[in-house]
């Protein structure tokens, strides 16, 4: 983003805006005239205009042509093609309704991996959820062919490397591990019925991920309640579980090894 300050856009969308914390990195860093966050989530876009009463939200499916803020001189796009279904076909829309000499940023992960068991087994489960839906995980790899097939040109194309310490990254993904109890694809699939299974899988993943959340509990960041990946009723291990989880707090997690795919287009 840095790297298009100097275009000053009169207009700026951020495209599958959330609750709006980019949009207004956009508005900034780039100072726009006009800056728009686009999300087909209500409940997104409620909390994005709560979050950010002067700037502007709109309910609007990105893969869906005309756009209701007219033609915009910037796109920035960060983790949301690898949540589409059809990606090519969102990059080719885009191309159609951005203004001439447009520029279109997008940042996505090229590849996401980490060293410690229940992570890795976590990034698996992910990817065979997004390839059900027919989504990618790591978008970013293909990024240089499906941009080749649309009416954008590369004009920057970076990956970056970083390294996050496990138990970070375990309190960003603990929510989607919480959620999947309510998808029929997890239930089904990922999710088994058979107590030996949980036990041996359903748990340890949980309890990874839940260290993090539980060692905020002294610093007074989360009540207890709050930091109890789920309730496990009528499960006979659920008092060892907790007492793992406790015992547990500060043994070291290695780092795993993020490479988001940064690419800068102009139309």
């Amino acid at each position: 983003m840095d790297s298009a300050e100097a275009c000053s856009p009169r207009l700026a969308l951020d495209l599958g805006c959330g609750p709006g914390w980019s949009t207004q990195l956009i508005a900034f860093v780039l100072k726009p005239m006009r800056t728009v966050g686009l999300d087909f989530s209500d409940r997104y876009i409620a909390e994005a205009r709560s979050n950010h009463p002067k700037l502007e939200f709109l309910l609007h499916e990105v893969r869906r042509f005309p756009f209701p803020a007219g033609a915009p001189d910037l796109l920035f796009c960060r983790f949301l093609l690898t949540h589409l279904a059809e990606p090519l076909q969102a990059l080719k829309t885009w191309a159609d309704v951005a203004a001439p000499k447009a520029i279109l940023l997008i940042h996505e992960n090229e590849k996401i991996e980490s060293p410690h068991p229940s992570l890795h087994r976590y990034y698996e489960l992910v990817d065979q959820m997004q390839q059900h839906y027919g989504q990618l995980l790591n978008v970013g790899a293909s990024l240089e062919a499906n941009l080749a097939q649309t009416g954008w040109r590369i004009r920057e194309n970076r990956t970056l490397a970083l390294k996050k310490p496990a138990q970070k990254m375990a309190q960003l993904h603990l929510p989607n591990l919480r959620t999947w109890r309510n998808n029929a694809f997890a239930a089904e699939n990922l999710i088994s019925a058979s107590w030996m299974s949980w036990r041996q899988h359903w748990i340890p993943l949980h309890l990874e991920l839940s260290k993090r959340a539980w060692c905020a509990i002294p610093q007074g960041r989360l009540s207890p309640n709050e930091s109890e990946p789920f309730r496990l009723a009528n499960c006979p291990s659920r008092r060892s579980f907790v007492h793992q989880a406790q015992a547990a707090f500060h043994r070291r997690l290695p780092c795993e090894s993020i490479q988001p795919s940064k690419t800068r287009c102009r139309r």
